[in-house]
């Protein structure tokens, strides 16, 4: 299995919305994935929106709104994927790499 951590631009200014999108790929028919609400404590960031990603139905990844609302250099928030074996229960989080935007005035 492996993740994917893309962003849309790595420039942006003050208010813009950034495109975050988290994607896992050769996800073994036994696993189940589960996508946690992206939140965030920060003045400087805000969650537009988080939808799903899909491919034949099933849900794959997450897709995130960002607008960064201080100039300077950011990463991305941290995030997980929860993965969960369905046949022994085993599970474990699965973590993006954090991307940079840097956000001008």
């Amino acid at each position: 299995m492996q993740i994917l951590s893309e962003l849309d631009t790595s420039i942006a200014s003050i208010g813009d919305q950034v495109v975050w999108n988290i994607r896992l790929n050769n996800i073994a028919k036994n696993l189940s994935l589960e996508f946690p609400k992206l939140e965030v404590k920060s003045d400087s960031i805000s969650i537009i929106s988080q939808f799903n990603i899909l491919d034949n139905n099933l849900i794959i990844g997450q897709s995130f709104k960002l607008s960064f609302w201080e100039t300077g250099n950011f990463l991305t928030p941290s995030y997980y994927v929860k993965v969960v074996n369905d046949i022994n229960k085993d599970g474990f989080n699965f973590e993006p790499e954090r991307r940079s935007v840097k956000v001008l005035s």
